[in-house]
């Protein structure tokens, strides 16, 4: 493109952001005794567009050395100068990612040296400590060999490959998604970008609902053979006590049926042995009523229907002490607990369930009921002076009795914690919310 001879010319086409710089940097210069001045600026074409341009110009000097012109050339640098902001730009926003990412990213050479990290997981002053280092250190030993065969693959076949890892000694208990990518330069890989995302919280997750649906198979199990010895339990009851007193009744029936019938060939009646025989009968069905009730009674304690809660829990610890010779006291605040059927069922089962859970593993010799309860909520407590149960049990999916407790317990949206001191005893602590309506 053409330009006007003359400074001043020259001058007023550079943009006015630069032209006090550049008219600084001639002077500068030429007093310096430069023999030549570069510079880039902005440069007003013909057209009335601004373009970026190199100026390189040469300071021509007389005899005496004393500059008297300055000649050069100007190259337009629009398209380079855009491609080194755009890619400035680029580098910009990769390093952005890059930093503030909430993975942990870094980048491997062929010896498997980190390059560069992120600050992820680290201080920003520790980055540089990390560079060089091998990157095996941040993988827990045992699966180093593993994670070093699967980045080799990478730098040889270019390939990406996604893998789990658990973290190093310091971080043995986090694992991590890994992405490892090849950085492709001649169709080989240069370098191994790794994007390491922590899913320890998912991984212990998916532990969690492991261990749940495995509690719940045991539950199922556990219920069925509930149901099916409680089927075993009344049939042998309705075969053993019911079936031998309603035979009893039917045989004495029989027997008073002969004794009618002769009374009716001789006219003659043998009073007391017909009074002997009504008496039999009328105590077999007294037996046979209380079988049923008894029975009944088994299956669902009708001191609940006839008490309440309150006295059913007093009369379970009467129960409970009889039978296993364990001291159980009981202390409830509240004088009157009224709840729905389905509560009441299920804080009274809770109770019974967890005095078998004494009897039958604490080896206590004493016990105690709390029941209390406020506006919002019913806190429950059974307490042993026994051996003290140990988190492995606490944890164990096959301790039916708890797995059991604790079914009931987030049946009413419960909450439940099992604490065990060893030598000293058991306490497990229930709360449950109450709905508006009780």
């Amino acid at each position: 493109e053409e330009i006007e001879r003359g400074i001043n010319a020259w001058l007023n086409r550079i943009h006015e952001n630069d032209r006090e710089r550049i008219e600084t940097g001639i002077r500068n210069a030429i007093n310096s005794g430069h023999d030549f001045w570069f510079d880039e600026y902005s440069f007003l074409k013909k057209g009335g567009d601004y373009a970026f341009v190199f100026d390189r110009g040469y300071i021509l000097k007389d005899q005496y050395g004393k500059p008297y012109r300055m000649i050069g050339s100007i190259i337009d640098i629009t398209y380079r100068k855009r491609m080194e902001n755009e890619l400035k730009q680029s580098e910009e926003k990769w390093r952005s990612l890059f930093e503030n990412s909430p993975s942990l990213i870094f980048t491997l050479d062929k010896d498997l040296k980190i390059t560069s990290i992120n600050r992820s997981l680290i201080k920003r002053a520790e980055t540089e400590d990390f560079i060089g280092r091998d990157s095996l250190e941040l993988v827990h030993e045992s699966e180093r060999a593993k994670v070093a065969e699967i980045i080799n693959r990478v730098f040889d076949k270019a390939e990406a490959e996604n893998f789990i890892v658990r973290g190093s000694e310091s971080q043995s208990k986090h694992y991590y998604s890994v992405q490892a990518i090849p950085q492709i330069s001649d169709n080989t890989a240069a370098g191994v970008t790794i994007f390491a995302t922590d899913i320890t919280e998912k991984i212990n997750s998916d532990e969690k609902i492991k261990e749940t649906n495995q509690r719940l198979h045991a539950l199922a199990a556990h219920l069925q053979t509930i149901r099916e010895e409680e089927r075993t339990k009344i049939s042998r009851e309705i075969h053993d006590q019911l079936g031998q007193e309603l035979t009893a009744l039917k045989m004495d029936i029989a027997f008073m049926s002969r004794k009618i019938d002769k009374t009716k060939v001789t006219g003659k009646a043998d009073w007391d042995e017909l009074n002997a025989g009504l008496k039999s009968m009328s105590d077999i069905t007294d037996q046979t009523i209380n079988s049923v009730r008894r029975i009944a009674r088994e299956l669902r304690p009708d001191v609940l229907d006839k008490l309440g809660l309150k006295e059913a829990i007093e009369w379970q610890a009467e129960e409970f002490t009889k039978r296993t010779g364990i001291d159980c006291i009981v202390s409830i605040t509240a004088s009157e607990l009224q709840f729905d059927n389905l509560l009441e069922n299920t804080i009274f089962r809770i109770v019974q369930e967890s005095l078998t859970n004494v009897a039958r593993h604490s080896n206590a010799t004493r016990s105690k009921i709390g029941f209390f309860i406020s506006q919002d909520e019913v806190s429950l407590s059974i307490e042993d002076n026994g051996r003290g149960i140990t988190q492995e049990e606490i944890d164990n999916a096959k301790s039916l009795g708890l797995v059991g407790i604790k079914e009931r317990v987030y049946s009413v949206n419960g909450t439940l914690s099992i604490k065990g001191t060893k030598d000293k005893g058991t306490i497990l602590k229930i709360t449950i919310p109450l709905r508006k309506n009780e």
